[in-house]
């Protein structure tokens, strides 16, 4: 039995925060778009959003997943995906759209990711016979950074985030100190911490 459910994810609304020192209300239409609900507080703008949740993921989608990655997915990922395969966290409807925060990747979202990055990785790390990241891309930002966990020996579990900037190197000893960020030491606690803070943490964005 999963260790999740779906009240883990709460389907009302949450709002983005906008300091209102640092922004107008023109700029954070010309971020979110004039659609967005907007309000008004002594000290922020709020801007409404949504989460999406998908239905749960099949058996062999997990077998083709870890079969795809060549890895053992960790068991609080696992158990997430028999949960729901993917959900669209503090989605905002902007400019004919949506737009999400942070997409947690369907399995077709991960194997897509990984093979994207691997090939990335190669040409960054000028290693045209690089075949294992030693992570798995879980969830999607927008500006195009990732939320990876770890599938190395020595950090399995370790959730962190993949800055689009960085070449996406291997999650190794001798790499990873290029990635900056490690929220969590599993996928469980930094899920939890994301959905618990409204995303002030684990994600880099301000919600409540």
């Amino acid at each position: 039995m999963s260790r999740y459910n779906l009240e883990i994810f709460d389907n009302g609304k949450t709002y983005a925060l906008s300091k209102k020192y640092t922004s107008t209300l023109g700029s954070v239409q010309l971020l979110y778009g004039t659609e967005v609900a907007i309000k008004e507080t002594q000290d922020f703008w709020l801007i409404a959003m949504n989460t999406h949740i998908y239905p749960p993921a099949s058996f062999n989608d997990i077998d083709r997943l870890q079969e795809a990655l060549k890895v053992k997915l960790p068991e609080d990922y696992s158990d997430f995906l028999k949960t729901c395969k993917g959900a669209d966290l503090f989605t905002y409807a902007a400019r004919g759209g949506n737009i999400s925060y942070c997409k947690l990747l369907s399995v077709n979202g991960v194997i897509r990711a990984y093979h994207e990055l691997l090939e990335r990785a190669q040409y960054f790390e000028g290693d045209p016979e690089l075949r294992n990241l030693f992570f798995i891309p879980v969830a999607a930002q927008p500006e195009g950074n990732y939320i990876g966990v770890s599938t190395h020996p020595e950090t399995y579990g370790h959730t962190f985030e993949i800055y689009n900037d960085c070449g996406f190197p291997p999650y190794t000893p001798e790499k990873r100190a290029r990635y900056k960020w490690v929220y969590a030491n599993n996928f469980e606690t930094w899920l939890y911490m994301v959905l618990d803070s409204h995303g002030a943490l684990g994600l880099d964005c301000r919600i409540k």
